[in-house]
């Protein structure tokens, strides 16, 4: 009775071990998307800053140029 007892409350560790083991790998795996999610919404913001500097630029060149003409 004892050595069932005994297996029986190993199995339990031993799953809550893999439990605890399962979970701790998916919050890792979770912050690493998180984490390339950020990055690529930051670089994205970058790109569009620049474009829209660019553009501006442009549309101010324009005018000047249209101005002298």
């Amino acid at each position: 009775m004892r050595r069932e007892r005994d297996d029986a409350l190993n199995q339990v560790a031993e799953e809550r071990q893999k439990t605890f083991m399962a979970k701790k790998n998916f919050r890792e795996e979770i912050n690493k998307v998180n984490k390339k999610t950020n990055d690529k919404v930051l670089d994205m913001k970058n790109r569009m800053q620049f474009w829209q500097i660019v553009s501006i630029g442009t549309l101010i060149v324009g005018f000047l140029i249209g101005w002298i003409l």
